[in-house]
């Protein structure tokens, strides 16, 4: 509503030597369009989680949330954080 997401958005891909652009139709809405380039990795990216992260491991944890697509994220989130997650759909499931 403000436009800041638009000039972080902007900020960010000026940095990336990239562009940012919006197409708008009154009446049907924008289109935002970002070209960016990005280097490619010479070998296997190492991923670390934070230590309070991986002070958690092993811990069950219960995941609700109507949204199945979000619940089945939220999963492989959970488990690649090493937590073992029971997921439902329901406060009553």
């Amino acid at each position: 509503g403000t436009g800041l997401g638009l000039a972080i958005s902007a900020q960010l891909v000026q940095r990336m030597d990239g562009r940012i652009w919006v197409e708008s139709e009154l009446g049907s809405g924008s289109t935002f369009h970002v070209v960016a380039r990005f280097g490619l990795s010479s070998g296997p990216v190492q991923r670390r989680l934070p230590a309070e992260i991986t002070r958690l491991r092993g811990l069950p944890v219960l995941a609700v949330d109507d949204n199945l697509t979000n619940l089945r994220a939220l999963q492989g989130v959970l488990t690649h954080w090493g937590l073992q997650p029971t997921v439902v759909t329901s406060a009553r499931q």
